[in-house]
């Protein structure tokens, strides 16, 4: 549940720590329709977990639990796990996710919309379509998903010290301003009975007493 708490936000609103790992790859051009040879639509959110050991299951493990708790608050994404298992023969790796997934009787979510894709990344043509493209990536050599989330959070708060900062100032040029009867009430916008923001978001009206 930690793990799941950890992961909603950065699946379900803009993920800024993104920028860590796609902005050498701005200069290339994905569509939504590079997905489809690999059954996925791109319609719903992606979360990417890489996979190269064995030892990396238990983070499997954990990204199943939290997208089965998703599905079940009505959130769909595509989970989509690649596998970058060298022994292509042997492929303990993808055996071992498969099995994880019958454990949880979600065998009939592989390959279908809002389901699970297993993928072997030396059949992608471009793998960073995938990193450019999802809300989340989680690389499971680095630990669990808590422990995933905290570094890259530690990386993108080094990268941008001063984050947050730009937000202040802009609150404090903003104008607070009392309803008068030259005020359209019903034209401010997320009005709640005390106040609301003009049309162009400049000002805040506030009701008095």
């Amino acid at each position: 549940m930690q793990a799941y708490y950890k992961l909603l936000p950065y699946i379900i609103n803009q993920n800024p720590m993104k920028s860590l790992y796609i902005d050498n790859l701005k200069n290339k051009e994905y569509k939504q329709s590079d997905f489809w040879k690999y059954g996925i639509s791109g319609d719903v959110p992606i979360i990417l977990v890489t996979v190269k050991s064995i030892n990396d299951i238990y983070v499997v493990k954990e990204i199943l639990k939290v997208h089965e708790n998703l599905r079940a608050k009505g959130i769909k994404t595509d989970l989509c796990i690649l596998d970058y298992e060298k022994n292509v023969y042997e492929q303990f790796v993808k055996e071992q996710i498969i099995q994880e997934i019958l454990n949880m009787q979600i065998g009939y979510l592989q390959n279908i919309s809002g389901g699970i894709f297993l993928l072997n990344a030396a059949e992608i043509e471009d793998e960073d379509l995938f990193k450019f493209r999802a809300n989340i990536w989680i690389n499971a050599q680095k630990g669990s998903i808590e422990e995933w989330i905290k570094e890259i959070e530690e990386e993108y708060k080094k990268k941008r010290p001063n984050i947050g900062e730009e937000n202040i100032a802009e609150i404090k040029n903003i104008k607070f301003e009392k309803i008068g009867p030259n005020i359209d009430i019903e034209n401010l916008k997320f009005y709640n009975g005390f106040g609301g923001f003009s049309n162009e978001r400049k000002r805040i009206y506030y009701k008095t007493k």
